[in-house]
C-alpha cells in the first residue's frame, strides 16, 4: 500500500511528507535548503515545514523558484 503524505489543516507539511507528496527525495529537498533553491519552505522553532501550494507552485513552474527559508 502507498504512503500517503500527511498534510496539516492549514496546508503545512513535514520534508518527509512533502518528498512523498512531490516524489523529490527527502535528501533532495533538503540540499536544495542548503543551496538556497527549491520550493518556499518555512523554519518555525528549528523544524522545516512546505506549505501545499508552494510545492504545487514550484512543480508548475518546472522548479525555478528560490528558497524563502530563513534560520
Amino acid at each position: 500500500m502507498e504512503e500517503k503524505p500527511y498534510i496539516f489543516s492549514d496546508g503545512r507539511m513535514t520534508p518527509k511528507d512533502a518528498a512523498l507528496y512531490t516524489g523529490f527525495k527527502e535528501g533532495t529537498l533538503a540540499n536544495w535548503r542548503i543551496q538556497g533553491i527549491g520550493p518556499k519552505y518555512i523554519k518555525i522553532n528549528n523544524r522545516i515545514f512546505y506549505y501545499q501550494k508552494d510545492l504545487d507552485d514550484y512543480m508548475r513552474s518546472g522548479g525555478y523558484l528560490t528558497s524563502t527559508g530563513q534560520g
